[in-house]
């Protein structure tokens, strides 16, 4: 008999195991990793906006390379808003598209070495508590085997 699944994961009062073992996942992170995980996050959305940014400004610069005397009201715009006046709208065209495409590999690089200290970090944190864990339930599987063989050899 299939069950109803409601949008929020919960199946007639009881968690789904996607959502079970998400929780879970998030209680391995500590407070300061969380915060880590939202700045990666918002870094990253940051970069994907200045790339689509920079990306879209590439057409009207190829537009005004090939034809410079039909420089529209974009490429005016820009050129009197970095100070040139409107006299070379290629120009700052071009200047805009270079800032963005600099700025947005910057950005990205940044995130990135972000992105792998801070998985390098997390993956050494873990793997010391898990390593932990493991040694003391090794101890007390001992204790308890050890306790056996006390009682049996009475």
């Amino acid at each position: 008999m299939a069950r109803a699944v409601c949008v929020s994961g919960i199946v007639r009062g009881k968690r789904t195991l996607v959502l079970k073992t998400l929780k879970e996942l998030i209680g391995l992170f500590g407070r300061a990793a969380e915060r880590k995980i939202l700045v990666l996050a918002g870094a990253m959305v940051v970069v994907a906006v200045l790339e689509a940014a920079s990306i879209a400004v590439v057409l009207p610069f190829i537009q005004l390379v090939l034809n410079p005397d039909e420089a529209g009201g974009f490429a005016l715009d820009i050129a009197t808003l970095l100070g040139l006046g409107g006299a070379q709208p290629v120009v700052a065209v071009g200047w805009l598209a270079l800032g963005l495409f600099l700025t947005s590999t910057v950005l990205s690089a940044g995130t990135s070495w972000f992105m792998f200290t801070f998985v390098a970090s997390e993956n050494r944190r873990l793997a010391t508590k898990l390593l932990r864990g493991a040694r003391q339930k090794r101890a007390v599987r001992a204790g308890h085997a050890q306790q056996q063989r006390a009682r049996t050899a009475r």
